[in-house]
């Protein structure tokens, strides 16, 4: 005999969130700072003090590298967009939320002494996580995959065996279309910590009054995998039930490793020192605080469980039972072969 069933279900939730950030002028983003001083009695000066013309910065000086990462800031689209004011950037950005969810489960009965079953669950939930500025919405993913499966066999009228397999999968973290690799190697960066980054991301951009560019890291996926394989064999003996089995374990976890905003892609910290003007410092490309780290690989840990049990139910009369057992469990720690945990 036979007997399976299924089911679905799916959830759709379309959504948009707003984000709202203060970004410079498009005069500033010239390197004219005219119309943001005028009668504030503020000026922008050049590295030796002297005040810049009109407070314009000469296009000469402008870095090509500060000019590449403007292309991920959008020009102000709220309010009097001629000078700064805050949250001058607002957008509704898609953050829709899906869901998707099927099981299965067979059981099947071969002879009077053997059965067996398996059961399978597979779930998807996907979700857009809005960013800052011009960076892409991320698609964020929690993964499912869960199996278990048993077989039990009645060897003898007192002697009962099952045994059991099973393992559960999970993905989860997010992605992002925007190419960070490309960005950074057209930037001239790549090469600092002798190569590009194994990941994808973004420098991390820090410019006083302004809107920090903190998407960070935009590849990070973590993974956790338990594999079980278990067996437990009752032998029934007059009045002794005895019990013993096994239960082992396969473990892997794995997270992005990261120390810092930006990671190897930098974080470059911007406040007028050089200027008068952080944004002013920003055009120069002359940050007053750099950093910048050396991810390798991420953490990936690794580890075998280890338990087996034996016990025995003795009924001594109709008031009366006793219980002896004996369990031992071997859980060593994680090993991960880049030495990140241990």
């Amino acid at each position: 005999r036979t007997f399976f069933y299924g089911t679905y279900e799916g959830f759709r939730y379309p959504k948009e969130t707003p984000i709202q950030n203060t970004v410079p002028t498009e005069a500033m983003r010239n390197g004219n700072f005219g119309p943001e001083l005028a009668g504030t009695g503020e000026s922008i000066h050049d590295l030796n003090g002297n005040p810049y013309p009109n407070n314009v910065i000469p296009q000469s000086q402008l870095s090509p590298l500060s000019q590449k990462f403007l292309s991920l800031y959008p020009l102000p689209n709220f309010g009097d967009t001629s000078t700064v004011s805050v949250n001058n950037y607002r957008a509704n950005r898609d953050s829709s939320y899906h869901n998707e969810q099927y099981d299965t489960r067979i059981d099947q009965y071969s002879t009077s002494k053997q059965s067996a079953f398996a059961r399978w669950t597979w779930k998807n939930i996907d979700y857009q996580s809005p960013n800052n500025l011009a960076v892409p919405s991320s698609s964020s993913i929690d993964q499912y995959r869960m199996l278990a499966a048993a077989h039990t066999y009645a060897i003898t009228p007192t002697l009962l065996n099952e045994a059991r397999f099973g393992f559960t999968l999970n993905n989860n973290g997010s992605t992002n279309s925007f190419d960070g690799k490309a960005f950074l190697n057209s930037l001239g960066f790549d090469g600092l910590l002798g190569g590009t980054p194994f990941f994808n991301g973004l420098s991390y951009l820090s410019i006083t009054n302004f809107q920090d560019l903190d998407a960070g890291r935009l590849e990070a996926i973590g993974k956790s995998q338990t594999f079980q394989w278990a067996d437990n064999l009752t032998w029934t003996k007059g009045r002794h039930t005895i019990k013993t089995g096994m239960d082992i374990r396969r473990i892997r976890a794995t997270s992005p490793l990261g120390f810092i905003s930006g990671d190897n892609y930098g974080g470059f910290s911007f406040n007028g020192i050089a200027t008068g003007q952080p944004f002013g410092d920003f055009l120069l490309g002359i940050p007053y605080y750099t950093e910048l780290d050396d991810v390798q690989q991420d953490n990936d840990g690794r580890s075998i469980h280890y338990n087996a049990y034996a016990q025995d139910s003795y009924r001594v009369n109709e008031n009366l039972t006793l219980e002896f057992g004996l369990r031992f469990e071997f859980h060593p720690g994680y090993t991960d072969a880049s030495g990140n945990i241990g």
